[in-house]
């Protein structure tokens, strides 16, 4: 298995930051260990209730490859869409459910998906998407961008996507951007 993963704390910058890698950190080292995602999640979310009860909560994003499959699992709690990029087309991978943190119960929205090679997985936080929304639908001209960008070299994609981001002038939250591609392996 290969994991893709984001999380992004609440607010701005350091305190964000710190919140954010931890959570990330422990749900890293339970898929590590062998458990579950759904047991991951579950004791990531405890864990930041415990510690952090005046802290805030952060977004889980994760994108979990077979990669003898290609089968991709997308778990979200809290986070924006995701999006796979093949060829000429674009997928969008939707957000939903509550960032963990806040609840004793957490439900993330999963979606599975086959991915082969040539794709790219592209997965933002929301920061990049309201940068993109200026009055208008952040995710759609997102896609429109991704659709637009010619590259299959994954960090000058997400170098284009971030480049983009900050020329909206509309900064309102930090921004990361993430992407894989998918290699067949020779």
């Amino acid at each position: 298995r290969y994991l893709l993963a984001l999380c992004d704390g609440m607010g701005v910058g350091k305190n964000a930051a710190s919140h954010s890698e931890k959570t990330l950190t422990l749900l890293e080292r339970l898929l590590e260990a062998g458990y579950s995602q759904e047991t991951a999640l579950k004791v990531t979310n405890s864990a930041m209730i415990a510690a952090n009860a005046d802290e805030g909560f952060s977004t889980i994003d994760v994108a979990l490859i077979d990669m003898d499959s290609g089968k991709i699992k997308f778990i979200k709690a809290g986070a924006p869409v995701s999006f796979i990029k093949r060829r000429n087309r674009i997928e969008i991978i939707k957000g939903g459910s509550l960032p963990v943190g806040i609840m004793d119960e957490i439900v993330p929205k999963v979606t599975e998906k086959t991915v082969r090679a040539g794709d790219m997985v592209i997965m933002v936080t929301d920061g990049v998407i309201d940068a993109f929304s200026d009055k208008q639908n952040g995710e759609e001209i997102l896609k429109r961008f991704l659709l637009e960008t010619k590259t299959t070299n994954p960090q000058e994609m997400a170098e284009k996507i971030l480049r983009k981001a900050k020329e909206q002038n509309s900064i309102k939250d930090d921004m990361t951007v993430l992407v894989g591609s998918i290699w067949e392996k020779r």
